[in-house]
């Protein structure tokens, strides 16, 4: 580089490389680290492998958390939804009332008791609800759903609770009970519209039945 130098080759110059290797005329230059760059460059690649299993460990555990949250979400929702009270649509001409044992064939009447278990007592009548309720099959403790038929729709229930009961020899339902069920006092009376017979709730009609 000096411009007295004993040896000048125009347009070359000599830089001896970082890294690696070069040549200028005759010359050979080698450039590579010794012990103590390999033991820096060590270092730095355990480093980095320590953070990455680190980070993959983490990842991970992440990933199989959000895996587990939903599948624990879901089988528990599913849990619950299993082990719920729930009523059944009659199967009607299959089905037999529970108090009876005749076949449930008319769609305007009848109900369901589900337990707590979730076991479920289907009746033909309103009637032979009640009867299998005094006689005490099962504790009232045990029962989770008391619900009736509505008479204006097929497979509707209706809590007894909120139901209104139109009582009247007319009705003609199978066990004698006459009694329909609507989930208004307004639809019980437009149904019944002046017709022979009275409205009740459920607690009178409990207690007024035999």
């Amino acid at each position: 580089l000096d411009p007295t130098a004993p040896i000048q080759v125009p347009g070359f110059s000599y830089q001896p490389p970082l890294i690696g290797h070069k040549r200028l005329l005759n010359f050979d230059a080698y450039s590579f680290p010794d012990v103590g760059g390999w033991i820096v460059i060590a270092a730095a690649c355990l480093a980095f492998a320590v953070w990455f299993a680190e980070w993959y460990r983490i990842h991970k555990m992440n990933k199989k958390a959000r895996l587990t949250v939903p599948a624990a979400a879901l089988l528990f929702s599913f849990f619950i939804s299993s082990c719920s009270s729930k009523t059944e649509p009659f199967n009607y001409g299959k089905d037999e009332c529970s108090f009876c044992k005749m076949g449930i064939i008319d769609t305007k009447f009848g109900g369901e008791v589900v337990t707590k278990k979730t076991k479920v007592y289907k009746f033909d009548d309103v009637i032979c609800m009640i009867r299998f309720l005094k006689a005490g099959t099962v504790n009232e403790n045990e029962l989770a759903k008391k619900v009736i038929i509505n008479f204006e729709k097929q497979n509707d229930f209706i809590d007894v609770i909120k139901t209104v009961f139109w009582i009247s020899p007319e009705l003609k339902s199978p066990m004698g009970g006459n009694a329909a069920a609507f989930n208004s006092g307004n639809a019980a009376e437009k149904a019944k519209g002046g017709k022979e017979g009275q409205l009740m709730n459920w607690d009178e009609l409990y207690k007024s039945s035999k």
